[in-house]
């Protein structure tokens, strides 16, 4: 089957994904189909392609759990660490597996405990509540509750540490051990700069990086280059040959050997990271085949090994890291020859860059919606730099703090730090003019044109038909653009209302994209502290592929209602910001851009008028200074009220003629101080939206202002319960649903 080992990773893969379905069939009449097609004189490969995709798509380890209930629970068990904890100043953390029942917790500390009290394989007994990982609520937004069901855990336990006893660990504890160890030592040696980059590119031990540093190299496509892959593995075994071999120390046989011994313990000293067990298992294998004097293409080497460590940790398939690094190295292997065709190593260079972008780009775009076109330019300047002299810095600052004099080791940690800091000045000068492409979730049938396009190019290419290389690559770009284009031409109007927590932030798109507007833009979320325009706020955006926010409306100037509004201006080219006369709030736009509006005013979108209603004077309270607005969109008639309170609502009926509307907006998520029932009675709402966080502290939405709508018969609709709400509507008629079951 030599040459052939694809097939089999494509059957494995498919087998794990279509795993939770039931017509997962499907997917075996692809892979056994193809096999056929393409290689009809290999029975071999079509059982071993049919035998692997039924043991991946059949048995029960391969599918994702269920989650616990939302309502925490006591729990009492017995089990073993099946991974190495995780230590910080303010908490610890690490994965439980339960004797009895062989499922895996998160187990949950907020205290930090000395890293000997609890390590990998420790037996333990601990009590504490289960709770749920949190997950997505809105459209976008990173599902955490899922990854980690992915990887076999179900859910977290918040252990009371008075209730835990542990005893013993595995036998390759010591190893983690003395990672931690030197993990300290360099806390204690280095400056926090330069040692959270040996960290991060030695150890594998991301978490000291700055948000700013990490930001940056993930807006360039360089965040490839913060994790340990095989340019570290690489320049391990290169490093260690060249003093064994110089010195004399070692034959080349023994040194082979040798380092089939030593690399598996960088895996764990590396932290386990999917891109440094391809690396190392390649590079194993790769010298066993030395050692038996075999040769077997390396496509095959890198299939065989795919297939063995899905089927031994299928999770990993969901992995961002494991994904990028199994496709990217296996796209360079099949384009070596392509590769091997430029003329100087500039040229080489810009083609395995050209080609790790590309072949990434499909998945880049269903994980995070945009890309950055002149990330090839970013990776020609960085690849050679972190290469040459930033990754091999960092392993001489590790052995120096073990050797040099602290003089001199911080002599060279100062001089580490400005080289570092100058390196990244052309970067940051870059980012001021990032050009981020935002095309959105690409559909299943624009990745496969893609990818069908992709192959068809570099074909071309590698032949050096290059007219029609360069054809198949406008296509390339046409896919990408059309994909772009659609929701300027065929998407359906919708109102958003998102699952912020206890705020306000609704999106309104009016068919085709002619408009898009915001009303309101929530600040903190109230669980966690988490901003939600990162969170939540930008990354529905660009799911939507949303790139410019047409108008933004803020009803007053409340945290919960404003607290992302400048970062909304600043990122999505706002043209026009509406508030009351009397918001008070210190906004940065232009003020020919900024339109106050207050009672009996009128403007108009996309010819759906808007009526304002209140505030009609200023009043002390921010609550009662909201822009209470009601226009018509979709075939209903919409109120938006802010946190206006009674007072307000009764100000509202005595001065409007006719107020029927079909959807309110019910004021302060819910509060008892708005919605009283002369409002609603004079409203008469069909429907009723409450934004109101879970589980929030204030008890929104307030039992009695349940009870007043439901009197009414009013259809009530809370993020607390569905996550995001969205109306979808075409013409005069419209659906709601929630992003929640």
């Amino acid at each position: 089957m030599k040459g052939n080992g694809y097939w089999l990773a494509i059957a494995s893969a498919l087998g794990v994904y279509l795993a939770p379905v039931s017509y997962s069939w499907l997917g075996g009449f692809i892979v056994l189909g193809g096999v056929i097609i393409f290689r009809p004189a290999k029975p071999l490969l079509l059982l071993t392609s049919g035998v692997l995709f039924i043991v991946c798509s059949t048995t029960d380890s391969f599918k994702p759990l269920s989650p616990p209930p939302l309502s925490t629970s006591a729990v009492q068990i017995n089990g073993i660490v099946k991974e190495n904890p995780t230590f910080t100043s303010e908490y610890t953390s690490f994965i439980f597996e339960d004797h009895q029942t062989k499922q895996k917790w998160n187990a949950f500390l907020f205290s930090p405990l000395d890293h000997k009290s609890v390590q990998i394989g420790s037996k333990c007994s601990l009590s504490g509540e289960v709770e749920r990982h949190p997950f997505a609520r809105n459209p976008g937004e990173f599902d955490y509750e899922a990854f980690m069901l992915h990887k076999g855990v179900r859910g977290t336990i918040i252990v009371d540490p008075s209730q835990l006893l542990c005893q013993g660990g595995s036998w390759y504890k010591e190893l983690f051990s003395k990672r931690k160890e030197a993990l300290d030592n360099l806390d204690q040696n280095l400056s926090p700069f330069t040692s959270s980059w040996v960290k991060a590119l030695v150890f594998g031990e991301d978490r000291d990086l700055s948000d700013e540093t990490i930001d940056l190299f993930q807006r360039w496509g360089l965040s490839h280059l913060l994790a340990i892959s095989g340019l570290h593995v690489g320049l391990c075994i290169a490093l260690f040959s060249y003093l064994t071999l110089r010195f004399s120390l070692l034959t080349k046989r023994k040194l082979i050997i040798c380092l089939l011994f030593l690399l598996p313990i960088y895996i764990l000293f590396a932290g386990g990271a999917p891109s440094v067990i391809r690396a190392v298992c390649m590079a194993e294998a790769a010298m066993l085949l030395s050692l038996m004097k075999q040769r077997w293409p390396m496509t095959d080497i890198i299939s065989y090994l795919f297939c063995s460590i899905l089927i031994l940790k299928p999770s990993l398939i969901h992995q961002l890291g494991f994904q990028f690094s199994f496709i990217v190295t296996f796209g360079i292997l099949v384009s070596k020859k392509w590769i091997s065709l430029s003329v100087h190593p500039i040229d080489s260079l810009l083609r395995i860059s050209l080609l790790c972008q590309l072949v990434v780009l499909p998945l880049q775009l269903q994980s995070f919606y945009f890309f950055n076109p002149l990330s090839l330019l970013a990776n020609l300047l960085f690849v050679p730099l972190m290469s040459i002299f930033v990754l091999p810095v960092c392993f001489i600052i590790l052995v120096g703090v073990y050797i040099l004099p602290s003089s001199l080791l911080n002599q060279l940690d100062t001089v580490f730090q400005k080289s570092l800091e100058l390196c990244f000045l052309p970067l940051r000068g870059m980012d001021k003019f990032a050009v981020e492409w935002v095309i959105g979730q690409m559909s299943f049938v624009s990745i496969l044109l893609f990818v069908f396009a992709f192959v068809w190019m570099m074909k071309r290419w590698e032949l050096g038909e290059k007219r029609k290389s360069f054809l198949w690559g406008v296509v390339l770009s046409f896919i990408l653009i059309a994909e772009a284009s659609v929701p300027f031409l065929f998407s359906p109007g919708r109102v958003t209302m998102l699952d912020i927590g206890q705020g306000d932030c609704f999106i309104i798109e009016w068919p085709n994209r002619n408009h898009v507007m915001m009303i309101d833009a929530a600040g903190v979320l109230e669980e966690g502290g988490d901003e939600t325009f990162t969170r939540i706020i930008q990354p529905y955006l660009h799911e939507r592929g949303i790139t410019k926010v047409n108008t933004l409306l803020l009803t007053h100037a409340d945290q919960d209602h404003i607290g992302a509004a400048e970062e909304v201006l600043t990122q999505f080219s706002v043209d026009t910001l509406i508030t009351s006369s009397f918001f008070r709030g210190d906004l940065q736009i232009k003020e020919e851009k900024w339109k106050k509006v207050s009672s009996g005013d009128r403007f108009v979108i996309e010819e759906t008028v808007f009526d304002v209603l209140y505030p009609i004077k200023e009043s002390q309270d921010k609550n009662d200074n909201s822009l209470v607005i009601r226009f018509k969109l979709g075939g209903m008639v919409w109120m938006f009220t802010g946190d206006v309170g009674k007072e307000g609502e009764e100000d509202i009926s005595s001065l409007a003629n006719e107020l029927d509307t079909d959807v309110l907006k019910v004021a302060h998520h819910g509060s008892d101080t708005s919605t009283g029932a002369q409002w609603l009675d004079t409203v008469t709402p069909r429907v009723a939206l409450i934004s109101a966080g879970l589980n929030n502290r204030y008890g929104h939405p307030h039992e009695q202002v349940m009870d007043r709508l439901n009197k009414q018969d009013v259809q009530i609709i809370r993020t607390d319960q569905k996550g995001a709400v969205i109306y979808q509507f075409s013409g005069g008629t419209g659906t709601f649903y929630s992003h929640l079951p």
